[in-house]
């Protein structure tokens, strides 16, 4: 029998002579809603639920329960449902959509426990912007299956519960009949004997559109995020007097021929340890030779700075947030090997003071505008370069500086991400 309802026929029967409960968990997945508050007619509440948590399962009683879900410590309302909940049944209630159409939609749990030796699962399509999934599931190494083991999953649409051996999956989702990955769960354990709801939730953080959140049966743990294991990398030919580069990942040509002031797209790499050779293009002649850590949703960009006697890679941690309403994003890197410490200048007020070679700005938000930008050698006003810039609302800009002062070809390297 299973524990959680073990628990409810010794608590509760001990202390009214029989089990007239319910257990109600709640999931928010209102992506632009804020933190929530969760109370019924007759239940303890749920407090300060954010966005992407399930809670624990509460006890509450059975029969007819008015469930209100409203923006946390305050009076408005976003859900206000009556609905009848069984006797010592549990249930799953999800707030989806956004928060102009948030609607309840109730799931009725099966607490029982697998098989021995399997796991029991079952997945609900949840992110509003995403289109109807295909859902693939395989060894961790296998390439992408021909079919997919979910099929045409459509927004606010739930599996039954499945049973599959416990064991290391690795879990692939494209939009229906596609092969264009949209979320890779890299290697998952399903432990023998769990019983999970995977929901897949909107993200604005990485690459992937979407992330699966775990709902649990452990009070200490209620949900866990898994989320995409891919990462993204750009790169960028920043050595003024190199030759052109070939790029290798892993031992692998994945961009060749790379010549001075070059930037690659981003590239979608493992996230982990992964091996990056620049070696002089057609050549086996590695001039960087590294293996950063890439986290999981995270994009970077590697340049390869210095002149080619002292080459070296700059690997920059890219938060590429979008901006806010009617705001463009504007971040600055001194790739210029010979060049000082310099001033950055947005309209004749000094920005960004003092940058160093080899240091990366933040994104500094700024309304969508053209700009006249100045770089200047750091406390005068010795200007080094000077562009004027149109910023468009919503996109984000990386001003690179290289070349070499010294050879006269210091120049501004504009990127959009």
């Amino acid at each position: 029998m299973n524990s959680a309802i073990r628990l409810c026929l010794v608590a509760v029967a001990l202390i009214l002579g029989g089990c007239n409960y319910s257990q109600v968990r709640v999931l928010h997945a209102s992506p632009d809603a804020p933190a929530v508050d969760v109370t019924f007619t007759k239940g303890k509440p749920i407090r300060s639920l954010d966005y992407g948590e399930a809670s624990r399962f509460v006890h509450v009683t059975s029969g007819e329960q008015n469930i209100k879900v409203s923006a946390s410590g305050t009076d408005f309302v976003a859900i206000d449902v009556t609905t009848s909940l069984e006797k010592m049944t549990a249930y799953t209630v999800i707030a989806v959509d956004n928060l102009d159409q948030i609607e309840p939609l109730v799931l009725i749990d099966d607490l029982t426990d697998p098989t021995k030796g399997f796991v029991k699962l079952r997945v609900l399509h949840a992110s509003p912007s995403a289109p109807a999934v295909d859902i693939f599931v395989s060894a961790p190494g296998d390439e992408l299956p021909p079919e997919p083991a979910i099929d045409a999953l459509e927004f606010k649409s739930y599996t039954g519960y499945l049973e599959v051996p416990a064991g290391n999956y690795r879990i692939r989702v494209t939009a229906d009949n596609s092969s264009d990955i949209l979320y890779d769960s890299g290697t998952v354990s399903l432990p023998s004997g769990a019983n999970l709801t995977l929901a897949a939730l909107e993200t604005a953080q990485g690459l992937s559109p979407i992330k699966l959140v775990a709902l649990t049966q452990d009070p200490k743990q209620p949900s866990f995020d898994l989320v995409d294991q891919r990462s993204r990398v750009k790169v960028i030919h920043a050595s003024p007097d190199a030759p052109a580069v070939d790029v290798l990942l892993n031992g692998a040509v994945v961009l060749s021929d790379v010549p001075f002031s070059a930037a690659s797209d981003y590239l979608t790499i493992p996230s982990g340890n992964q091996n990056i050779k620049v070696n002089v293009a057609g050549t086996d002649t590695s001039v960087i030779d590294v293996t950063p850590e890439f986290l999981p949703g995270s994009d970077y960009t590697v340049l390869a700075t210095n002149f080619v006697a002292n080459i070296a890679p700059l690997l920059v941690n890219d938060t590429n947030e979008e901006p806010t309403l009617g705001n463009t994003g504007i971040r600055v890197i001194h790739a210029s090997p010979d060049a000082p410490a310099v001033d950055i200048l947005v309209n004749d007020t000094v920005a960004i003071p003092s940058l160093e070679y080899q240091v990366a700005t933040d994104f500094v938000s700024l309304p969508a505008a053209t700009y006249n930008i100045k770089v200047n050698v750091a406390g005068t006003a010795t200007t080094v370069i000077e562009a004027n810039l149109p910023l468009e609302e919503g996109t984000l800009y990386t001003v690179i500086a290289i070349g070499s002062v010294s050879a006269g070809t210091l120049t501004p390297l504009v990127l959009t991400e």
